[in-house]
């Protein structure tokens, strides 16, 4: 008996047979469009059939109605209109990314059955962008850039209002995946790196790891936050309102 598998993105030919090397035996992986599944009524629309393949192996063509009804597992960030309800079999959801959307928990909440699974494969591109965030603040790249632009080069002879990270303390808010790989960025320009977490834990790498009522005590000894936490019930107002 093979399992369905249903990757809710417009991957590519070379994309989708990587998956499918990679699939377990009987292991059948499909990609569709999650723009093309619903229609503004909800119903999953019929879409012209797609090829099907388990290992490589090319099977019998079957139409996109007929995969939402069988698939077991699907993958997505979102969650189009009418899917749950086209989808008696679905057992599993998997997020292929940090973090989940507030749309999909909302959704999702509504099949209490099903088991959703959050992968942190990008946690690494994640913490980069946040690293690029973190130095165009701190070097004012984009109000300078924008004033040399426009021909105003007063900021190339004013005093420079740029931060000096080095030295710096670096506050992480969350430290799940993205949180851990921050960690050598941080490092890397000379800054001491605190993290809060929700549970106690062991962090060698760091200079402390509290937990949330660390938060306002260490406040007027940090220079940088970096916010990676989820959004939940939990963490909603960590910050303020």
């Amino acid at each position: 008996m093979s399992m369905q598998v249903l990757f809710l993105a417009d991957l590519d030919r070379d994309s989708l047979e990587v998956l499918r090397s990679v699939a377990p035996p009987g292991m059948v992986v499909h990609a569709l469009p999650p723009s093309g599944l619903a229609s503004s009524a909800g119903a999953v629309e019929p879409l012209p059939v797609l090829p099907i393949r388990v290992n490589g192996a090319s099977m019998a063509e079957r139409s996109v109605p007929d995969m939402v009804a069988s698939c077991e597992i699907a993958i997505g960030g979102l969650v189009p209109a009418g899917f749950l309800e086209a989808a008696p079999r679905l057992r599993y959801w998997i997020v292929p990314f940090a973090g989940i959307p507030t749309a999909t928990r909302e959704a999702l909440g509504l099949r209490p059955d099903l088991v959703v699974l959050n992968s942190h494969f990008n946690a690494a591109f994640v913490a980069e962008h946040a690293w690029a965030l973190l130095l165009a603040a701190a070097k004012r790249i984009v109000p300078v850039s924008d004033l040399l632009r426009a021909g105003d080069w007063r900021p190339r002879y004013a005093e420079s209002s740029a931060r000096f990270l080095g030295g710096s303390t670096l506050l992480l808010l969350g430290y799940g995946a993205i949180g851990r790989a921050l960690v050598p960025l941080a490092r890397a320009l000379g800054m001491r790196v605190r993290a809060i977490k929700r549970t106690p834990g062991n962090a060698p790498e760091l200079d402390r790891l509290g937990t949330r009522e660390d938060l306002l005590p260490w406040l007027p000894d940090v220079d940088v936050i970096i916010v990676s936490l989820p959004a939940t019930a939990w963490t909603e107002g960590y910050l303020g309102r």
